[in-house]
């Protein structure tokens, strides 16, 4: 069922190519461990998501498929580009495929 602990905020979401001002639902944890936690399990096992399972090693082809059904606002993946590359988030990444692909 739905969770108890919510709060509605406004957000800015994209319906049919126009920005729009909208109240929604967003889910609150206890601590941002828990957040991690469960959007990890969200993007692993939701079915919206299953078609991007196989791309988890390259991070740009992974965002390509799964922001479309993430963010409602066709600029996210250039947004999400952007920060992993002013930061660098993506330089450990083939140690981690290594590791996960290892025997």
């Amino acid at each position: 069922g739905r969770s108890t602990n919510a709060v509605t905020l406004s957000t800015i979401e994209a319906v049919d190519g126009v920005s729009r001002q909208q109240r929604e639902r967003f889910r609150t944890y206890e601590n941002w461990e828990a957040s991690l936690a469960h959007h990890d399990a969200l993007l692993a096992s939701d079915v919206r998501y299953e078609a991007a399972a196989d791309r988890w090693t390259n991070w740009r082809e992974y965002l390509a498929l799964v922001a479309p059904i993430y963010a409602t606002d066709p600029r996210y993946p250039h947004l999400i580009a952007s920060i992993v590359e002013r930061y660098q988030l993506d330089r450990w990444d083939h140690l981690v495929v290594e590791v996960s692909t290892q025997d």
